[in-house]
């Protein structure tokens, strides 16, 4: 009885030594993320600091299995660790990242961006995103000569 007591003690505080080994080992894997954004063709109709204090940041993972974090631009925390993989960032800002948008608006923009990256086990990546207008209303006017060409 005392022997088997022996085995079984001795495998307990095996298989708790191995899971604390096991989580040392994957707490190295990590990496710092730092995002930068910035935005083409700003509208008028909202400040800068307006359309970083609503943008939202999305991190998911590069072979597209699912969101990993989401932020509000401002309130991104730093450092941001994530593990050692590859990823994407995708970036909504102006009205689609409003709390009700607009399909479209004369003054109001959308903005879209998305990089791809890698993090590397305990080195800092830094990820550019440049968000573009990707939603607009936008109003076509012709020349009256495409009208005689036209009739021809």
């Amino acid at each position: 009885m005392k022997k088997l007591f022996s085995i079984l003690a001795s495998g307990l505080v095996l298989g708790a030594v191995s899971c604390v080994k096991q989580e040392m080992v994957e707490s190295q894997g990590e990496g710092v993320l730092c995002v930068d954004m910035s935005v083409v063709g700003q509208t008028k109709a909202l400040s800068e600091d307006q359309l970083y204090n609503t943008a939202e940041v999305n991190i998911y993972k590069a072979d597209y299995s699912g969101l990993v974090r989401s932020y509000v631009y401002s309130e991104t925390p730093s450092p941001l660790y994530l593990a050692a993989d590859k990823y994407r960032v995708d970036v909504l800002a102006g009205e689609a990242a409003a709390d009700n948008p607009a399909i479209a608006s004369w003054d109001s923009k959308s903005y879209k961006g998305s990089q791809a990256f890698e993090i590397i086990a305990n080195q800092v990546t830094t990820v550019q995103v440049v968000a573009n207008v990707n939603n607009v209303v936008t109003k076509v006017s012709f020349d009256p000569t495409v009208v005689e060409n036209f009739n021809a």
